[in-house]
């Protein structure tokens, strides 16, 4: 099973990485904000499980809060959707983005 983990270099993200691999999962994208687009979406269309943990809490800015959060959710779901893979998601979101 392929588990893709988006903000894996996060705290929550680092975390469950962590808890996976004791948990005996050795195949474990760890996404983060290096990872291109492009590198996504091959990422996503071997992905068998999604745990889209990526965002922005804490900026300044409201086009990187946009960029950040609305815009990488919705591209990680219409991707999955072009590439026709019905796999379970688990988005997961900060108390800051009720705010906008």
């Amino acid at each position: 099973m392929k588990i893709v983990v988006t903000g894996a270099k996060g705290f929550i993200g680092k975390n469950l990485c962590i808890m996976l691999k004791e948990a005996g999962y050795s195949n474990i994208i760890e996404v983060d904000r290096n990872t291109t687009r492009s590198d996504l979406t091959s990422i996503l269309s071997e992905a068998d499980f999604v745990y889209h943990l990526a965002g922005i809490n804490r900026t300044k800015s409201e086009y990187d809060f946009i960029e950040g959060n609305i815009d990488l959710t919705y591209f990680i779901t219409e991707q999955l959707a072009a590439l026709n893979r019905k796999v379970p998601l688990v988005f997961s979101s900060s108390t800051q983005a009720l705010q906008k």
